[in-house]
């Protein structure tokens, strides 16, 4: 059956995406706001299909803890490419920041773009980090998210990278709040896998991180890591408990 569902949501995931971006193209020559409306028509779809043919939904908690009226960054565990295309559904106006060859995409950059995604040079960091900063300062004063994976790529269940000091710079210099987000929808929908499974992914947004601990960068990073992975993995183990049943 996964393998059937999987099938079936591949064909026509990548049929929808190809046509939608193709015949849409012109609306990018339409505002910003416009662009975004209808790329948020395009992620809603997605969760029509996710439902229906996968037998996959989701589920968010913790959502009292994101700020009201004021900006501020979520630090997100990055395990699948489900839950880049759920952000501008959960959110108003968010702002990506992800690697600048990603924008070079045609058709899917030109929308990134559009929709005010900032690429960056991972290869010169503190180029990186200034330019980022430089960008989100003009963003966020009208109120927008700022979503980072600290861990820089995505990373399967059971596994992590050591996370960047970039986004404690970037709340300390921000002086924003920082959002820690944790995940499990790599147990539905494997990195760089074909097949999706069915199920209820959990994204969880704690507390806002307390940067006021220390002064030490690396111990702040490290303090941030400890929160999502082991949030992270209590999800995963609730999650594969769930699937048994």
């Amino acid at each position: 059956m996964t393998l059937v569902r999987s099938l079936i949501f591949n064909l026509i995931y990548l049929s929808w995406t190809i046509i939608f971006g193709i015949l849409l193209m012109p609306t990018l020559l339409l505002s910003d706001n416009i662009v975004r409306q209808i790329s948020r028509f395009y992620f809603k779809s997605l969760i029509i299909l996710e439902k229906v043919i996968l037998g996959l939904k989701y589920e968010l908690r913790g959502t009292k803890n994101l700020p009201k009226n004021t900006p501020f960054i979520v630090a997100m565990k990055h395990q699948s490419a489900w839950e880049t295309l759920k952000l501008m559904i959960w959110f108003e106006h968010p702002v990506v920041i992800l690697k600048k060859e990603l924008l070079h995409i045609p058709v899917w950059g030109w929308y990134a773009q559009k929709c005010g995604m900032i690429g960056i040079d991972r290869s010169s960091p503190i180029n990186a980090l200034n330019k980022t900063i430089h960008s989100t300062k003009k963003a966020l004063t009208h109120g927008k998210v700022l979503v980072l994976f600290p861990e820089g790529t995505r990373v399967p269940i059971n596994s992590k990278k050591t996370y960047k000091s970039g986004v404690i710079k970037l709340a300390q210099e921000l002086q924003i709040p920082l959002i820690p987000a944790a995940l499990n929808s790599g147990l539905y929908w494997p990195k760089n896998s074909f097949f999706k499974h069915s199920g209820t992914i959990i994204v969880e947004f704690l507390p806002a991180f307390n940067l006021t601990t220390t002064s030490d960068i690396k111990a702040l990073t490290k303090q941030l890591e400890t929160q999502i992975e082991t949030k992270t993995n209590e999800l995963v183990k609730e999650g594969k408990h769930a699937t048994k049943n």
